[in-house]
C-alpha cells in the first residue's frame, strides 16, 4: 500500500513540474507574441507616413 501512495505521489509531483513547465512555455510564448505585435505597431507610423508622402508625390507629378 505504501508503494501504492509514494508512487501515486511521485506521478503527481511530475505532473505538476510539467504542468508549471508548460505555463512557463505558454507565457513565454505570449510574452514573444506581445513583443512582436509591439515591434509591428512601432514600425506603422513611419509606413503610413512614407505611403503619405510618395501619394503626394504621386499626386504633384
Amino acid at each position: 500500500m505504501k508503494l501504492i501512495i509514494t508512487l501515486f505521489f511521485m506521478l503527481s509531483v511530475l505532473s505538476a513540474c510539467n504542468f508549471k513547465e508548460g505555463l512557463k512555455e505558454t507565457g513565454d510564448a505570449i510574452q514573444d507574441g506581445t513583443q512582436n505585435a509591439v515591434e509591428g505597431l512601432k514600425e506603422v507610423p513611419a509606413a503610413v507616413s512614407e505611403a503619405s508622402n510618395k501619394a503626394e508625390d504621386d499626386i504633384r507629378n
